[in-house]
């Protein structure tokens, strides 16, 4: 049974410290709507400066810090144009041809579909 760390895993774009993520993830537990939750905000922080400028917190410390609760301020938003991750998935950019980020982009498009 997936307790729905792969999604996570697949959507987090730092991979490192995987047992140390999957253990927040064990003592979180989340439920599926909150792990749904978790997952739009990684979407959303990627499109942040922070993040498009490599600042990424390790997952587990992610997890543990309940950072999908985190506000995101329009001015905190990186340009479309200039967005290494998000909805335009530019060619230009390495870490837009990842499995994981193609994974995100397959969701906002069947959302955008729906």
């Amino acid at each position: 049974m997936d307790d729905g760390f792969t999604a996570f895993w697949t959507a987090y774009p730092r991979k490192v410290a995987k047992k140390d993520a999957e253990k927040a993830w064990e003592k979180l537990a989340p439920s599926p709507p909150l792990q749904e939750t978790i997952i739009d905000a990684i979407e959303q922080q990627m499109m942040t400066q922070q993040w498009a400028d490599g600042f990424i917190p390790y997952p587990a410390t992610w997890l543990r810090g309940a950072r999908w609760e985190d506000e995101i301020r329009p001015d905190e938003l990186v340009p479309a144009a200039y967005r290494p991750y998000g909805c335009d998935w530019c060619d230009h950019h390495p870490r837009c041809e990842t499995p994981a980020h193609h994974a995100i982009k397959a969701r906002m498009e069947s959302r955008r579909d729906a």
